[in-house]
């Protein structure tokens, strides 16, 4: 794997741009892009542990939320999914659905720090869990981000399950992606049946380039997809 160039790099700060303004490209039917048949499970470790980030409130107040109850000592999604009648399936309408919350809540938001983009990726678990998505494909998860300070690089995103793999609906852009095409690096993911949170091995190199390969597949950018 080569390093990036500096033109992938301005390139990149370039789609982003673009993508977090919603371009109609982009962040169309994203689940009819040439490269969705690359969509593959998330690399979970769930040998390792990951730390509970600070930024996740206690179990009783998300089902609170819900207007769900839990008997004592409860904290695991086996109720919440009893609220989530529909069965699943990769295909619109309910991939349309998931692309409308997600551009309707990135549009509201109001920041860009971890505690804006947390609040963010559980705000849309919330708001898909109340649609009838089954909250156990709903995962909230930890990611670092490449090229910024070290105080600023834990990044909050939520993982959806739809059919054969994992996408990303990251408030940082507007265009949902399969994991392996993200910007970020993950490091952790909540497993809501266990209520635990475990480590995720993402071994890319260059996690923007893959982003960068996404985007241009439909925008025609002078650049070859990473091997």
């Amino acid at each position: 794997m080569f390093a990036m160039s500096t033109l992938k790099v301005v390139m990149a700060a370039m789609i982003v741009a673009t993508c977090t303004s919603v371009s109609p490209t982009l962040a169309g039917e994203w689940y009819q892009h040439p490269f969705i048949e690359d969509l593959a499970p998330l690399p979970v470790d769930s040998k390792t542990d990951f730390e509970t980030p600070t930024w996740v409130p206690p179990c009783s107040i998300v089902t609170a939320q819900l207007g769900v109850s839990l008997s004592p000592g409860s904290c695991v999604d086996k109720e919440l999914t009893a609220k989530s009648g529909r069965i699943f399936k990769f295909r619109p309408p309910a991939l349309d659905e998931l692309t409308a919350v997600n551009n309707a809540l990135n549009a509201r938001k109001s920041g860009t720090s971890l505690s804006h983009m947390a609040q963010l990726a559980m705000d849309k678990r919330l708001a898909l869990i109340e649609m009838g998505f089954p909250a156990r494909f709903l995962q909230l998860g930890v990611a670092e981000k490449d090229g910024v300070p070290f105080d600023q690089m834990v990044h909050a995103v939520l993982f959806v399950t739809v059919g054969p793999g994992v996408v990303v609906l990251d408030g940082a852009i507007d265009v949902i992606v399969p994991w392996q095409y993200s910007l970020h690096r993950f490091v952790g993911i909540h497993l809501p049946l266990e209520d635990r949170w475990v480590a995720v091995v993402d071994e890319r190199e260059e996690p923007v380039e893959h982003f960068v390969e996404w985007a241009c597949a439909v925008e025609h950018c002078p650049v070859t997809r990473v091997q």
